[in-house]
């Protein structure tokens, strides 16, 4: 199923991640897109549709909202993970789909991106909710309905 380079990349990542002071019963959120596929365009979509419903099965919340991420537009999804498996399972997701980067929000509303290729934890600021023309000023914002949000 996944290459022995794979795998250990999973747990380098996971094991590099420490969300809300290590706690296993938590309620973290990772947004993060799925928006390149290791599959022909032909079958991006049918991707989308299989990892949505693979974290639904896993038992793992998802949220589908609309992102920018250096101010391109994409379908994003909000995991709550609640334990370092959930993590685990959605990372594996995101490095399947060749990610760059998930945005890791703690209970703290303290968001930081991890970079999936090096396994870099930057710390970016708070995740607030914006009003609409700031956060279309910005490269970066999740739109979860009809509320946005930034990091500041």
């Amino acid at each position: 199923m996944y290459s022995i380079e794979t795998i250990t990349e999973i747990n380098n990542v996971v094991s590099s991640i420490h969300l809300s002071n290590g706690r296993e019963n938590r309620d973290d959120l990772v947004i993060f897109a799925i928006n390149t596929t290791p599959w022909p365009a032909s079958l991006e979509e049918k991707a989308k549709e299989l990892a949505e419903v693979s974290l639904c099965l896993l038992d793992i919340p998802l949220k589908q909202v609309i992102g920018c991420y250096k101010g391109e537009f994409e379908v994003s999804y909000v995991a709550k993970v609640n334990s370092i498996l959930s993590l685990a399972r959605v990372t594996e997701l995101c490095i399947e789909h060749k990610q760059e980067s998930i945005l890791l929000i703690d209970t703290k509303r303290e968001a930081s991106l991890y970079f999936l290729d090096d396994g870099s934890l930057l710390p970016v600021g708070a995740f607030v909710k914006s009003n609409p023309k700031e956060a279309m000023e910005s490269d970066n914002f999740t739109l979860d309905g009809c509320q946005f949000y930034v990091v500041k």
